[in-house]
């Protein structure tokens, strides 16, 4: 029997343009309703520098590097403003999800922003049961995944409710599933080589999707697939 891990959104779900709308908002203090309302060099700029951010509130970095005129971020000057800026990153979780709840009281507007990815249908066609183990907040996963109708796939929601780090969810999933993977199969898709290399030494298969915000890894532990339907034995 196999267990599928699987992160959110880079994977299932492509959620850049909620991000980039919540985060304006919650940075600059404003109320765009529409992608358009956004000045197109900033949505490009965040566009670009997506796949640096792992929980949500790290977003507060790619504005914060615009207004400084960077040009690009690389990870190495993402990291070292992640030390430089933590309390701020833990402020900005606050607005950056009040903003999303705004944006869910138009549910129909809100799910127009979010978009399945097409690599993974053939996997949800066919019907395979999985988990979700993701730093995106529980009830988005929920009503993300009813809209696109795999909900009653999922069998568990492991979520940054729980924990913010991959490592740590993955504790408490081997301990609430009773899984060990010493013998038995788990399988973690995610499309960010930083996380899975946190997760080197549990025994667990590591795929990184390519379709993701981040492309490619040069690590020999992780495996790069191009389908969600390539980790199904």
């Amino acid at each position: 029997m196999s267990f599928y891990c699987l992160d959110f959104d880079g994977v299932l779900c492509n959620s850049i343009k909620e991000c980039l709308l919540c985060g304006v908002n919650a940075y600059y203090n404003k109320s765009y309703r529409y992608l358009n309302e956004i000045d197109r060099q900033l949505a490009e700029f965040f566009y670009a520098h997506r796949y640096l951010v792992r929980p949500a509130e790290e977003m507060l970095l790619i504005f914060k590097g615009y207004d400084m005129g960077m040009s690009s971020i690389s990870l190495q000057e993402f990291d070292m403003m992640k030390t430089e800026n933590k309390n701020e990153i833990k402020q900005f979780a606050d607005p950056f999800y009040s903003q999303r709840e705004l944006l869910k009281k138009d549910l129909p507007f809100w799910l127009s922003l979010n978009a399945l990815y097409p690599q993974t249908q053939s996997f949800i066609n066919a019907k395979n049961p999985f988990y979700v183990v993701s730093n995106k907040d529980y009830d988005s996963i929920k009503v993300i995944a009813s809209h696109f109708g795999y909900e009653s796939l999922i069998v568990n929601i492991y979520s940054r409710e729980l924990a913010l780090n991959k490592r740590d969810l993955f504790s408490i999933f081997f301990e609430k599933e009773h899984v060990n993977p010493i013998n038995q199969r788990i399988v973690f898709v995610d499309d960010q080589e930083a996380h899975l290399l946190t997760l080197t030494g549990l025994g667990i298969e590591l795929c990184h999707a390519d379709w993701g915000y981040n492309k490619g890894t040069d690590s020999q532990n992780i495996k790069t697939i191009s389908d969600l339907s390539e980790i199904v034995k």
